[in-house]
Parts: C-alpha cells; sequence; structure tokens
C-alpha cells in the first residue's frame, strides 16, 4: 500500500517534526509506503507525485504513481485549493474533509433534530453574551 500525506505547501516544512515521526514509523510497523507531497509535486499529465520518502536519517524524492489513499491534515477550503489537489481528488480518496463552521452544522442539524440540540446563539461582537447565558440558565 502507498500512502500520501500532502499539503497545499510541502508538508515536511507545515507539519510538526514529532507528527511526522509518527506517521513515518506508524506506516514502518504497518508494512506501508509512506510520502510526502505537496500541490507543486503532482504530474497530471503523467498521473504521478514526485514524493519524499525518509530513508534513513535523509529524504529521497522519487517519481511514484497516484497513492492508495491520502492524508490531508489540514485541508483547505474548496475555493483556495490548487487545481491540482482537485484533479487528485477526483482519482485518490482523501482521509480528511473540511466542515466549515460549528454554527452551520448546528443550522443545518435543528431542521431535523431541534429537540434534542443545545440552544445555540451566534455572536460576532462579545456585548450581548451575558444575556444569553443568562436565558440559558432559566431553561
Amino acid at each position: 500500500m502507498l500512502i500520501g500525506v500532502y499539503g497545499k505547501n510541502d508538508p515536511l516544512q507545515t507539519l510538526p517534526e514529532r507528527r511526522i515521526t509518527a506517521i513515518v514509523g506508524e506506516g514502518w510497523r504497518q508494512g506501508v509506503d509512506v510520502f510526502f507531497f505537496d500541490a507543486s509535486s503532482i504530474d497530471m499529465e503523467q498521473e504521478s507525485i514526485k514524493g519524499k520518502f525518509q530513508v534513513g536519517d535523509s529524504w529521497m524524492e522519487k517519481r511514484v504513481p497516484l497513492p492508495d489513499v491520502i492524508l490531508n491534515e489540514a485541508p483547505d477550503p474548496v475555493e483556495s485549493r490548487p487545481e491540482s489537489e482537485n484533479w487528485l481528488r477526483r482519482r485518490v480518496p482523501f482521509t480528511t474533509f473540511l466542515i466549515h463552521g460549528k454554527y452551520e452544522i448546528q443550522q443545518k442539524l435543528e431542521t431535523h433534530f431541534q429537540e434534542y440540540m443545545v440552544p445555540t446563539e451566534r455572536r460576532l461582537i462579545s456585548k450581548g453574551c451575558w444575556h444569553f447565558w443568562m436565558s440559558i440558565a432559566k431553561l
């Protein structure tokens, strides 16, 4: 199995070193090949990726076919994704999906499950928060 760890920018530069070590270590324990790549590493014409693999204490770049799955730890909103990422998403399953906002999810759930929901009110400024909390306390 081949697993790609993707970031719009190089995940080896953006992820914490402990996280990179944990991903590589778990891949090794599971007998899975893990590589890291960013949007600029995707070759849509060749349907391949130039990935970075850890070999001992160093990193080696190697061109590989599309992976079986992609771990994307910090997904971007759809409108800011590079075209190469959109192309890749149509071909390979990604593990993480962006939830735009908790309040929007709450609103969607309320249409079907209002009787089970905790009262929620969106506040863009702090004025009025005390009044809201006191109204909940009366429930």
